[in-house]
C-alpha cells in the first residue's frame, strides 16, 4: 500500500470513526504505554538497587517516585503497576478491535446504500451479481482484517514502541543508539522483501475468491444444464483449479505473515547482546550491567510484539491493498451515479395518463434500439397486457415505465406534464410493481405480504380475502399467517413464493400495478381468479404475458414485435 492509498484509508476510517473515538483510542493507548515506561524502568533500578551493597536507586525519576520507601514497597508498587499495565492493554484491544469492526461495518452499509441508489438497470448491465456478491461479503471481511484493523492495531503498536524505547534511553541513552540502529536496518530491509512477495500473493487470492465465487454462483444458478448436459466433470475440474491456486497463495501469505515473529526474535537477541557488550565495556560493576540487562529484556519482551505486530500488520495492508482498492473504486462510481437532483410530485398530484411520446429504449453498450417509435397512451383505469415472443422488449417497456430505463429518443411523460427522468423517484410511490425475480424475507407470511406498505394500506377483511383469493392458507401451518419462513423462499415453492408476491401487489392501494409474469407459475384456476380480480379494481393495472388467454381478458392489448408496437386492440 503506498503513500497515497494510505492517506486515502486514513480518510476513511477518520471518517467513519469520528474524532472522538480516534481522540479516546489514543489517549488509551497512551495511559498504556506510560504504565509500561514505568514498569521497564522500575525492573532495571530495581535489579540494579538490590544487587549494590547500599541498595541505593540511581535513576532520578525512580528516587523521586519511591523516596523514603524500602524496596519491599516499591516491590509492591512494580506489581501494581505490571497489573494496571495488563489490564488497560486488554481494555484496549478490545476497543480497537470493537472500533475496527464498526468502522467496516459502516463502510459496508455505505457501500450497499450506494449500490441501491443507482438505476437497476446500470447494475445489471454494467456488474456480475458474483462481483457485488463478494464485495458486500469477502471484500468486507478482507478490508476488516487486512487494513482496518492493522492500522489501527499498528497506530497503537508504534505509539507504545516508542515509549518503551524511551524507557530504554532511561536506562542507557548507548544502548538504545546503536540498538535502534542496528534493529531499524535489519527490520525495514527484511520488511521491504516480505512486503513485495505478501503483496503479490494478496491480490492473487483476490483474484482466485472472485473466481471461485462467481464459478459456483454460475453453477448452483444453472444446476440442471450442468446435471442434464453431464458437465460435473469438468465443473469439478475448473473448482479445483481455482482451490488449488487459491490455497497456494494463501499458503504463502500465511508464510510471509508469519516470519516476522522471527525476525523479532533475531533483533531481540542481537539487542540483548548489545545491551550485553556495552554494559560490560562501559561499567567495571555487575549491578549495572544486571539491571541495564533486566530492564531492557523487561522492555523488550513488550516491544518485540509490538515491532512484530507491526511487521504483520505491513504484510496484510499489502495482501489487503487489492480488496481496499476495489472497494473505493465501487464507492466512486457509486457517488459519480447516484448524485443527482431529486425532485418531488406536488402534494395534489393524481395519476391520469401516461404518454410514450416517440420513445425508442435501448441498453448502455448495445448497438441496436430494443424497442423504436414507441407512441402509446396508457390512463388512470386501463387494463393493458403487454403480449409478444421472448426478447421482443416487454419487459423493457415495462423498465421504461418504472423510469428505470432511460429513452434514447422521445419522452415518457406523466398527466402530459411531467418527464419521467426527472421524477422517476417520487414516480415509484404510484407504483407497485411485481417482477419475475421474487424476493423473500426472513419473517413471517404475514410480513413479507405487507412488505413495504404503511398499515394504513391494510385493513383486516383485505388481508383475509387476499389469503383466500392466492389459496394461501394452503402454505399455513399450525402458526398461520405467523409461520416463519426463510431468506429467498427456500422452504417455499415457486408457486407460493409468487403468491406472497401477488399479495402485495394486491394489499398496496397504489394507483398502478404493474406486473411480469405474474401467475407463470401459478395452475389456470388459480391465475383466471386473480386475472379477474386485478380486472375489477379501479386502477391502471399493467401485466406482461404470454399467456394468450389471460391476454384476452385485457380490454387494451399490446402486441410487440420486431422493435415496435405493431398491434394495439382495445375492446
Amino acid at each position: 500500500m503506498d503513500v497515497k492509498d494510505f492517506i486515502l484509508v486514513s480518510q476513511i476510517l477518520f471518517r467513519e470513526a469520528g474524532f472522538k473515538r480516534f481522540i479516546s483510542l489514543v489517549t488509551l493507548v497512551t495511559l498504556s504505554a506510560l504504565c509500561d515506561l514505568a514498569v521497564v524502568v522500575m525492573v532495571a533500578e530495581l535489579v540494579s538497587s538490590l544487587l549494590k551493597p547500599d541498595g541505593i536507586v540511581t535513576n532520578g525519576i525512580i528516587r523521586y517516585i519511591t523516596s523514603g520507601y524500602s524496596n519491599t514497597i516499591i516491590v509492591y508498587v512494580f506489581v501494581a503497576m505490571l497489573l494496571i499495565a495488563s489490564a488497560l492493554r486488554l481494555y484496549m484491544q478490545s476497543y480497537l478491535a470493537e472500533m475496527a469492526f464498526k468502522i467496516s461495518a459502516g463502510i459496508g452499509i455505505n457501500l450497499l446504500h450506494g449500490i441501491l441508489a443507482i438505476n437497476p438497470v446500470l447494475i445489471r448491465s454494467k456488474w456480475k451479481t458474483s462481483k457485488l456478491m463478494s464485495l458486500l461479503s469477502s471484500k468486507i471481511d478482507t478490508f476488516s482484517y487486512s487494513v482496518v484493523l492493522p492500522i489501527l492495531s499498528s497506530i497503537s503498536a508504534i505509539l507504545i514502541s516508542i515509549f518503551l524505547l524511551c524507557a530504554l534511553v532511561v536506562i542507557s541513552g548507548a544502548i538504545f543508539l546503536f540498538s535502534f540502529i542496528f534493529c531499524a536496518l535489519v527490520f525495514l530491509s527484511i520488511r521491504r522483501i516480505l512486503g513485495i512477495k505478501a503483496r503479490e500473493a494478496g491480490e492473487n487470492i483476490s483474484l482466485y475468491q472472485n473466481s471461485t465465487l462467481a464459478l459456483l454462483q454460475s453453477a448452483f444458478i444453472g444446476i440442471l444444464d450442468v446435471k442434464a448436459n453431464r458437465r460435473e466433470s469438468l465443473l469439478l475440474q475448473t473448482y479445483h483449479e481455482c482451490i488449488v491456486g487459491l490455497t497456494k497463495n494463501q499458503a504463502r501469505d500465511y508464510v510471509y505473515a508469519g516470519s516476522g515473529r522471527v525476525i523479532v526474535e533475531f533483533l531481540g537477541l542481537s539487542t540483548l547482546a548489545l545491551v550485553s557488550a556495552f554494559a560490560t565495556v562501559h561499567s567495571g560493576s555487575a549491578a549495572p550491567i544486571f539491571g541495564a540487562l533486566a530492564g531492557s529484556a523487561f522492555a523488550l519482551q513488550r516491544l518485540l510484539p509490538n515491532l512484530q505486530l507491526i511487521n504483520t500488520n505491513l504484510l496484510a495492508l499489502s495482501s489487503g491493498r487489492s480488496a481496499f482498492r476495489e472497494i473505493v473504486e465501487f464507492q466512486k462510481t457509486f457517488d459519480t451515479q447516484s448524485q443527482k437532483v431529486v425532485q418531488f410530485l406536488p402534494k395534489s398530484f393524481k395519476f391520469e395518463s401516461v404518454n410514450f411520446n416517440g420513445v425508442s429504449l435501448g441498453y448502455s453498450g448495445a448497438s441496436k434500439d430494443i424497442l423504436s417509435d414507441i407512441d402509446i397512451t396508457i390512463r388512470a383505469t386501463d387494463k393493458v397486457a403487454i403480449t409478444g415472443p421472448s426478447g421482443a422488449g416487454k419487459s423493457s417497456l415495462l423498465l421504461a415505465l418504472l423510469g428505470f430505463l432511460k429513452p434514447n429518443v422521445g419522452q415518457v411523460v406523466i398527466n402530459n406534464q411531467f418527464d419521467i427522468n426527472g421524477i422517476e423517484a417520487a414516480w415509484l410511490t404510484q407504483i407497485c410493481f411485481v417482477g419475475q425475480d421474487i424476493i423473500i424475507y426472513d419473517g413471517t407470511i404475514e410480513s413479507n405480504m405487507s412488505f413495504g406498505l404503511s398499515s394504513k394500506d391494510i385493513d383486516n377483511s383485505k388481508f383475509e380475502s387476499v389469503c383466500d383469493l392466492l389459496e394461501l392458507h394452503q402454505i399455513l401451518d399450525n402458526n398461520g399467517i405467523y409461520r416463519k419462513i426463510s431468506f429467498g423462499g427456500s422452504d417455499l415453492s415457486g408457486g407460493q413464493r409468487q403468491r406472497i408476491a401477488l399479495a402485495r401487489a394486491l394489499l398496496s392501494n397504489a394507483p398502478i400495478i404493474l406486473l411480469d409474469e405474474p401467475t407463470s407459475s401459478l395452475d389456470a384456476d388459480i391465475s383466471a381468479r386473480i386475472i379477474d380480480y386485478l380486472l375489477k379494481l379501479n386502477r391502471c393495472v399493467i401485466v406482461v404475458t404470454h399467456d394468450v388467454d389471460i391476454a384476452n381478458k385485457f380490454s387494451t392489448r399490446l402486441l410487440i414485435n420486431h422493435k415496435q408496437v405493431v398491434e394495439t386492440i382495445t375492446s
